[in-house]
């Protein structure tokens, strides 16, 4: 027999994050960022890595 003191809880629904916070928190973005950033330096800038290393 249930017991009629407990009720089922409501979950409260999550704030719908924005385009730019999705974008803005995805690891592959990020990792996309570092790869491009990585390609443009070793182009323009090849020496940066000797001193880097």
């Amino acid at each position: 027999m249930p017991d009629s003191s407990y009720q089922a809880m409501e979950q409260p629904t999550p704030a719908k994050k924005s385009v730019a916070r999705k974008i803005l928190t995805s690891l592959t973005f990020w990792i996309v960022v570092g790869m491009v950033i990585g390609i443009i330096l070793g182009e323009f800038a090849p020496t940066f890595s000797d001193k880097a290393a």
